[in-house]
């Protein structure tokens, strides 16, 4: 594949919990995802349960200037990973 901006892994299928992705030669930017795990949530408004939980790990190029937009980015995933807990 050639002219790639952004990259998505995910080595959670092998069931590594966390890694440090490394950006392909060019492109902007490489997010990682680890294995999702059940970890228990107790809190005092809600009842005992578990929440899932995984690992996400954005890098960018040293070449892009403004760290901000892969902050949103990388927020604005979260939100959509934690969504389904609502």
């Amino acid at each position: 594949m050639e002219g790639g901006t952004f990259t998505i892994t995910n080595l959670g299928t092998y069931g590594v919990d966390a890694f440090t992705p490394i950006i392909n030669h060019g492109e902007a930017a490489i997010l990682g995802r680890g294995a999702s795990s059940s970890v228990p949530r107790c809190t005092v408004a809600e009842s005992p349960g578990l929440n899932d939980d995984s690992q996400a790990d954005l890098r960018r190029s040293h070449r892009r200037r403004r760290p901000r937009p892969a902050a949103a980015f990388l927020q604005t995933v979260i939100e959509m990973f934690n969504y389904g807990e609502r």
